[in-house]
C-alpha cells in the first residue's frame, strides 16, 4: 500500500517469532537509513525492536507498529514513557472512541467488571451486534440467509461501521492510534478521533537502560 503511494522501501526483513535479539536488524535498518518504519509486532518483540533502535542512535521520522502500542501503561513503563511520543499503531477498539454505542458498552462493561473493556471484549461485543442485527433483518435463524444479508448491508457497531464481501471477508477501518503527551490516543479516521491533532512524526528522548 505504501509502495503504490509512491513510498520506496529501502529494506525488509522477517524474523522468526523467537527473535530476542534485534540488533542484526537494527544495524542494517539503520545503514538503510528509513524516514519510515513499520513494524508487524506483538508486544515482546516490539519492545524489544525498540529498545534496539534507541541502543543503536536508530530515530526514524516515523514508527508505526502493530499491537505493541496499544497495551498502555504495560508499552510505556517497557519501553520508558519519554520514548512513547509520537509511536503510532492500529487498533480495533479502545474505550475513548467516538464509535456507535461505545459510551453504553464501556459504562456496562466496567460496571460489571470493574474494569473498561479490552480489545478482544469489544471484538466479541461486535460480533453479537453484527449477528444480532443480522437476525433482525432476515427474521430467522438461518446461516446461509443471515450471510447473505451481511453481504448487503453496513452494520454499526462499537468497532465503527462494517460490512463483508462476497467472500465474507469483513470491509472497515481499523483505528489508527499515536502516542501523544504520554497517553494513547486515537487520530483515525476523524470522526472517532480522541485527539485534535497527531504528533508530527515519532520524538523519543532518550534509550530505557
Amino acid at each position: 500500500m505504501l509502495e503504490k503511494a509512491g513510498v520506496t522501501t529501502v529494506y525488509s526483513e522477517t524474523y522468526a517469532p523467537d527473535t530476542r535479539n534485534f540488533d542484526t536488524i537494527t544495524n542494517a535498518m539503520k545503514a538503510a537509513k528509513p524516514d519510515l518504519v513499520v513494524h508487524g509486532a506483538s508486544f515482546e518483540d516490539g519492545v524489544g525492536m525498540i529498545r534496539s533502535m534507541l541502543r543503536a542512535g536508530l530515530r526514524p521520522h516515523w514508527l508505526y507498529q502493530t499491537t505493541a502500542p496499544s497495551l498502555g501503561q504495560q508499552y510505556a513503563d517497557a519501553i520508558g514513557p519519554a520514548n512513547t511520543e509520537g509511536v503510532a499503531f492500529a487498533i480495533s477498539h479502545t474505550p475513548e472512541a467516538n464509535t456507535p454505542g461505545n459510551a453504553e458498552f464501556v459504562a456496562k462493561y466496567q460496571e460489571m467488571f470493574g474494569e473498561p473493556p479490552p480489545e478482544d471484549a469489544a471484538d466479541g461485543f461486535a460480533a453479537g451486534q453484527m449477528i444480532a442485527a443480522a437476525v433482525k433483518g432476515v427474521g430467522r435463524i438461518d446461516q446461509t440467509a443471515l450471510a447473505d444479508w451481511l453481504r448487503n448491508h453496513t452494520v454499526s457497531t462499537v468497532l465503527g461501521d462494517l460490512s463483508w464481501d462476497d467472500d465474507g471477508r469483513p470491509e472497515g477501518e481499523f483505528l489508527i492510534g499515536q502516542w501523544i503527551n504520554g497517553e494513547a490516543r486515537i487520530i483515525l479516521p476523524k470522526q472517532y478521533a480522541t485527539a485534535e491533532q497527531p504528533v508530527l512524526g515519532w520524538q523519543p528522548m532518550g534509550a530505557k537502560s
